[in-house]
């Protein structure tokens, strides 16, 4: 279809969106109480489709047999052509009044949009599945809003609205790219259609880089509960009217990722934002229903007051202190958490040793941990100035299963279950001291991969055991310096 092949609608009615008058999509108008047929303005509702095509290649990647009508290759374009879409149409479409915004729709590049971190999720699928030229402009759009957020908004914290907390997902993904990738110098690289702005770094400071990581962590911690230790607060986003408002909002676990990656990541003493990050990745699952009646059921927020009005004009005679009795936009924080879940052992000053997100033994030269977290595909482990990683892509780590650690790292052992029927599993480490390493399943040695600089990732394809064979003991020891 033209224009905007690739334009999401948002609004109530998709059929009267379908239905309306095309004129004003083609003068690049929106009309805010009129046909809203190029209601496509808002960024944030491609970042979740293309987020979502982005899992379905995946999806049909691992498990091609439960996919039937596209095939990966086609769901990976899809995420493309929307991502694509993300930056071009928008921009192209002058809003007139509504949601407090007159002019062309520059969010893409200009606000923290939630689930936009998969793009580079999607650029690294698009480099291994050869589409370089595709994977290059998505890189070079991000790297447009990266420069904006670092050196040209004094204030890029704020959101679609000024009082939420959605943008912290995406400062903190900004300057984890900057920090592990770099940007170039640049001259004229974007003009703000808005203001006639061009934009030019011709002085890179990577400085710069570590500067807006403390800053972006003091906004996000500025708007979080970590003082009021009360189940429906604590690692809560705290928005609008604050703590007394509502809480437990899905942006607690958006904003809460970006605490507990950086505290792992970036932080020499990380022992107090691992807990809070921990607490706000955990914290919206609060308002899930055990109820027989409604098992499963899911509120949007959480009202602290006895009797409170939150800002849905629905229900505009409010509701007695628990979960909001609508799901809302929830799934975007439970799905922050799924995408984001790890077991996080570290020797913490006040509790020692501890594993969020499941159990440790400490055996003296060896750790022994019990992933619970729900998801059980990743694990990291903060052992003295070490810091390891391990990702599994395909099947997890065995339910009730320990994985052992040398505190040295010297060997790791563990077994997969069998979730999915994949050829393989993909096994990812980062941390390892020098060396090689051979990776053995029960008997049989798969490989030998080898860390020429400390701390590099190495990574494993562990194929899945024959339907006769009992899922093996997976060893990887160290075998030289």
């Amino acid at each position: 279809e033209t224009p905007y092949p690739y334009g999401i609608y948002g609004s109530d009615s998709w059929l009267v969106n379908r239905n309306a008058d095309r004129d004003p999509i083609e003068q690049g108008i929106s009309r805010p109480g009129g046909p809203s047929a190029c209601r496509m303005w808002r960024s944030f509702d491609y970042t979740t489709y293309f987020a979502m095509y982005y899992n379905m290649y995946r999806i049909a990647t691992q498990n091609p047999d439960l996919v039937h009508t596209l095939d990966a290759d086609a769901y990976l374009m899809r995420a493309y052509g929307t991502a694509r879409a993300y930056f071009e149409v928008p921009y192209n479409i002058r809003m007139e009044g509504g949601w407090s915004f007159t002019g062309w729709t520059d969010w893409a590049y200009t606000l923290g949009n939630f689930h936009e971190k998969y793009l580079l999720r999607l650029i690294e699928a698009l480099e291994t599945e050869g589409y370089q030229a595709e994977a290059n402009y998505l890189r070079s759009q991000w790297e447009i809003k990266v420069k904006y957020f670092l050196w040209d908004d004094p204030y890029p914290y704020i959101s679609e609205m000024p009082v939420d907390s959605t943008a912290y997902e995406s400062t903190y993904a900004i300057t984890r790219y900057a920090i592990e990738h770099g940007l170039k110098p640049d001259k004229n690289l974007w003009q703000n259609k808005n203001t006639g702005t061009w934009y030019s770094h011709p002085v890179i400071d990577p400085s710069r880089y570590r500067t807006f990581l403390n800053q972006q962590l003091l906004a996000n911690l500025g708007c979080r509960g970590w003082l009021e230790t009360s189940y429906m607060q604590l690692g809560s986003d705290f928005r609008g009217c604050g703590s007394s408002f509502y809480t437990l909002s899905y942006m607690s676990q958006m904003g809460g990722w970006s605490i507990l990656d950086q505290a792992f990541r970036f932080e020499d003493k990380p022992a107090l934002l691992l807990r809070l990050g921990y607490a706000s990745m955990l914290s919206s699952w609060a308002l899930m229903s055990q109820d027989p009646a409604h098992d499963g059921a899911v509120g949007w927020g959480f009202t602290p007051q006895k009797f409170g009005r939150g800002w849905n004009p629905r229900v505009s005679n409010g509701w007695a202190r628990g979960p909001w009795p609508v799901c809302g936009e929830i799934d975007h924080g439970l799905t922050a958490y799924v995408e984001t879940a790890a077991t996080v052992v570290i020797d913490d000053p006040l509790f020692g040793r501890i594993a969020y997100g499941g159990t440790v033994r400490d055996a003296h030269t060896q750790l022994a941990v019990t992933p619970s977290d729900g998801v059980r595909q990743r694990l990291w482990v903060i052992e003295g100035d070490r810091r390891i990683e391990m990702n599994l892509m395909g099947n997890g780590f065995a339910d009730q299963s320990e994985i052992v650690l040398k505190k040295d790292v010297s060997k790791i052992s563990f077994t997969l279950d069998d979730r999915m029927s994949t050829p393989f599993t993909t096994l990812r480490i980062s941390g390892l001291a020098k060396g090689t390493y051979r990776l053995a399943a029960g008997s049989n040695d798969l490989a030998l991969r080898t860390v020429a600089a400390e701390g590099d990732a190495i990574e494993w394809k562990i194929p899945a055991p024959t339907s006769a064979e009992r899922a093996p003991r997976i060893d990887i020891r160290r075998d030289s310096l």
